[in-house]
């Protein structure tokens, strides 16, 4: 999987993290938001929702990070790379339950989480200049409560109070500007003729 599929990567990480309060809530299940039709009605339910991607910072284009790797021929080259898009992912993560004591502590559960187990891994998805950091998972300002109403009735829901996540990371340009070290330069003399 290339590296641009790191948004999924990350929200897959978010959900798994989240399956992690199975062992206080019984019987949880946990969705994104695609997934809810499934699960309606299968109380109690934790649902995720991706609902802000923004890209942070202004990058100069000009911005070049010289980097080194091999090329398709197994030589040593060393190029120049844009740095990276850094992109703010804003979750939406709301617990359901036909017991308001149950959703209580389904919020509990979740501020408990993520107070304790707040980074996710990124393997091979990693991006230029981050080496190897974990993407932190921090709470987020919620939406104003307009907007979040108007989330719900997008839904067909009625409104619920949820959680707000923000994660941060970096996606790559694919393009790079090769360049090659002179190694060996030939120089040929011709004599000059006499006059």
């Amino acid at each position: 999987m290339e590296q641009s599929a790191i948004i999924e990567r990350v929200t897959d990480a978010l959900l798994q993290k989240i399956t992690g309060i199975k062992s206080t809530i019984k019987g949880i299940n946990i969705c994104m938001e695609t997934e809810r039709n499934k699960l309606r009605e299968k109380f109690p339910l934790i649902n995720v929702l991706l609902i802000g991607i923004e890209e942070t910072g202004i990058q100069n284009r000009y911005d070049k990070i010289k980097m080194k790797g091999i090329d398709k021929n197994n030589h040593e080259i060393e190029y120049f790379m844009v740095p990276a898009t850094m992109v703010n992912l804003t979750y939406m993560v709301t617990p359901y339950s036909d017991k308001h004591a149950e959703t209580c502590r389904m919020m509990g559960a979740l501020v408990k989480l993520f107070k304790d187990d707040y980074l996710i891994e990124v393997d091979g998805f990693d991006w230029v200049e981050n080496e190897g950091n974990p993407v932190l998972i921090e709470a987020s300002s919620p939406l104003p409560l307009p907007e979040q109403i108007r989330v719900f009735s997008a839904m067909n829901l009625d409104y619920r109070p949820s959680l707000f996540y923000r994660l941060r990371l970096g996606i790559d340009s694919g393009k790079q500007e090769v360049f090659r070290r002179v190694k060996e330069r030939k120089f040929e003399t011709v004599k000059k003729p006499e006059n």
